[in-house]
């Protein structure tokens, strides 16, 4: 597989300084899911994974990092763990991508969920309702 990321060190480190197996670790990100009203089924092959380099989708890094913050007694954060996800590429002229750029991209990726026509300011349609005639027109 081209471009996978190296194993993840900082997280097995981690799990030894925890004294925790790897179905140990997924059986306490399930219970913390739970606590967040999450149903997750994570195992041992799925920590297997995340060493091996993979990133876990959100919110399980969190998710992960309060786990070992509870059985290690101190803050982990997703960086101490090497789950922090690899941050955008900066321009050789060192500028960071203008708006509009980074609005084209996330135009491009696919979504997650369907998003409902709605602007972001305010429950207003942007389409006319099935069966109208024409749009709804703001009172004069």
């Amino acid at each position: 597989m081209t471009g996978s990321r190296p194993p993840n060190h900082r997280l097995r480190a981690l799990l030894d300084e925890a004294a925790l197996s790897g179905e140990g670790l997924a059986r306490a990100v399930n219970r913390a899911g739970v606590e967040c009203g999450l149903v997750l089924r994570y195992d041992r092959t799925s920590v297997s994974h995340w060493l091996a380099g993979s990133l876990p989708m959100e919110p399980v890094p969190g998710l992960l990092c309060e786990v070992l913050s509870r059985w290690l007694g101190r803050p982990v954060a997703p960086e101490h763990a090497g789950l922090a996800r690899p941050a955008a590429p900066v321009p050789e002229g060192g500028d960071r991508p203008a708006a509009a750029d980074v609005l084209a991209f996330l135009g491009r990726a696919e979504p997650r969920r369907p998003v409902p026509p709605y602007t972001l300011t305010g429950l207003v349609p942007l389409h006319p309702m099935a069966g109208d005639a024409e749009p709804p027109r703001e009172p004069a």
